[in-house]
């Protein structure tokens, strides 16, 4: 004859889930109790009747602890009572509600425990679990995470961003029998860390691709204390790197041919047509005006030709700044690297 599990106080192991409880929670688990009440009196048939109406009014919304005990109450008691097909099915749903549940070895006896492991090894199903909000640092700190299948399977684990331009995405597959732990990496493949934004982590099984559990995820990276750029170069800073270049004489020479043969012409003309020498004095004028602005044009128009050691040194300060910026900035991203992640939940499905 099977042990009266009832006969001590049951319990399962607590899970905890930041999910609000829905309004008619407090109904739900004073109807719970009234029905753990009955079986703990022996009123095995009562109870187990309660629970049945429990179970069938439970709405989406009902928290999940609550749907894990009373399936998992629910199960022990028709197990108690030779029904094996029901206990397996309730155990099933136990396991579907959330797949980290365990009876607590410490108060069912080992025949219920090893009913509901047969169950749970034969239902297809996967879940997840996370701290809710937790800061690490990606190159010192690990983002732990959890997952459990009631049959064991290969388990494809994606971290892919929801947000922003860049599907950066994170993947681990793993085999799990029951419940197992591993290090998620927070970095793309070239080995950066994630950056901040919006993200979803989900468990596929392998053998079903339609079963799966995600969890979004909110990673935000507090301010980094960074040094600033160096400012511009002051303009005093700088040597001059042009000059005025020597005359040339030969310019000058021309300057003053060219304006002796303005004079001349004239002169020349006037004498054969005009006669007398009224025209020689304007044209002296001329040519000699414009030799001279010939050589002034030559001493005063001379061309600019560069300075190439002010030219070098203004390159030098020009090369120093721009290296020093580049150690700033190299400085700066590799202090926003260390800097710690932030990862909080922001919604659960499982």
């Amino acid at each position: 004859m099977p042990r009266r599990y009832w006969l001590v106080p049951i319990m399962v192991l607590s899970t905890a889930w930041s999910t609000p409880l829905p309004a008619q929670a407090p109904i739900l688990e004073a109807r719970l109790a009234r029905a753990l009440a009955a079986l703990d009196s022996t009123e095995t048939e009562r109870g187990i009747e309660l629970l049945r109406e429990l179970v069938r009014s439970l709405p989406p919304d009902a928290p999940q602890a609550l749907r894990v005990r009373a399936h998992l109450h629910l199960g022990a008691a028709s197990w108690s009572l030779g029904l094996g097909d029901s206990a397996a099915a309730h155990f099933s749903e136990t396991v579907r509600a959330s797949p980290f549940a365990q009876p607590n070895p410490e108060i069912f006896n080992p025949d219920v425990l090893a009913a509901f492991r047969a169950a749970r090894r034969g239902t297809l199903t996967v879940g997840l679990r996370v701290a809710t909000d937790t800061v690490i640092k990606p190159d010192v700190d690990s983002y732990l995470v959890a997952v459990a299948v009631g049959r064991p399977g290969d388990v494809n684990v994606l971290l892919r961003r929801t947000d922003g331009p860049a599907p950066a995405s994170v993947e681990t597959r793993l085999r799990v029998d029951s419940v197992s732990s591993f290090v998620l990496s927070l970095r793309v493949s070239d080995g950066l860390a994630l950056e901040p934004g919006d993200y979803r982590l989900s468990a596929l099984l392998q053998d079903a691709p339609g079963d799966s559990a995600t969890t979004t995820l909110r990673i935000t990276r507090p301010a980094v204390d960074t040094a600033a750029h160096e400012p511009p170069l002051d303009s005093s800073l700088f040597r001059p790197e042009m000059r005025k270049g020597p005359p040339v004489p030969t310019s000058a020479l021309l300057g003053m041919a060219f304006g002796a043969a303005a004079a001349a012409v004239p002169m020349v003309l006037g004498n054969k047509d005009l006669g007398g020498g009224k025209a020689q004095v304007p044209a002296l004028s001329v040519g000699l005006g414009i030799s001279v602005a010939g050589i002034a044009g030559v001493v005063l128009g001379r061309r600019m030709v560069p300075i190439h050691e002010n030219i070098q040194y203004n390159r030098s300060l020009v090369t120093a700044r721009e290296q020093r910026n580049r150690a700033i900035a190299e400085a700066n991203e590799h202090k926003r690297r260390l800097a710690p992640l932030r990862i909080t939940v922001v919604e659960e499905h499982p």
